[in-house]
């Protein structure tokens, strides 16, 4: 046996166990909170991905909105695959094909902009005034159609796992191209 001199110390058994347990706890969450940051920066890519595809699609629809009358954009599409530039920035050298699906809706918005724009010029028991406003209402409807402003939403889902993941994009169109032409013929008309 070994004799202990004065004055030194050694650790005891429950000291150096103790010790070991708080080292390896440490490594655990370490460990686990590495595994964890993977876990979310791979989830993080993928909803980046997902944001980028459907700024691709918005940004096809605001193009085509651009010369094509909105009453023929009026369209509801589920589950379309991603086609053409967008199916190469949707799918890895890993996998070569595209895990990402798209719903695309494109209808008129339901908001009776003329009748918020003009209520504040229309008193309530003003007669005078509501006929005038009404004249306006009409006016814009004859030259722009009854629907001025069109909501196109892009919903973009991939499976993670045995979830499903989306995100979601809206976009406000308008009847640009008409509203153009009807300030270009007032401004016509005035200088005449």
């Amino acid at each position: 046996m070994t004799e202990e001199k004065k004055g030194e110390k050694s650790f005891s058994l429950v000291e150096i166990l103790l010790a070991m347990s708080l080292l390896a706890l440490i490594v655990l969450i370490f460990s686990n909170t590495s595994s964890r940051s993977s876990v979310l920066t791979k989830r993080a890519r993928a909803t980046s991905k997902a944001m980028w595809l459907a700024k691709g699609v918005m940004s096809e629809v605001e193009y085509y909105s651009s010369f094509l009358p909105l009453a023929e954009m009026k369209t509801k599409i589920k589950d379309q695959r991603f086609k053409g530039k967008l199916e190469n920035l949707c799918s890895t050298k890993q996998m070569g094909t595209c895990d990402y699906k798209y719903k695309l809706t494109i209808q008129p918005w339901k908001l009776d902009l003329m009748s918020a724009l003009l209520k504040k010029f229309a008193g309530e028991d003003d007669s005078k005034n509501n006929a005038m406003v009404d004249m306006i209402k009409k006016e814009i409807k004859s030259k722009l159609g009854s629907e001025l402003l069109y909501y196109a939403h892009v919903e973009v889902s991939w499976k993670e796992g045995i979830k499903n993941r989306s995100v979601d994009l809206s976009y406000l169109l308008t009847k640009q191209k008409e509203l153009d032409n009807l300030i270009a013929s007032l401004s016509t008309k005035k200088k005449s």
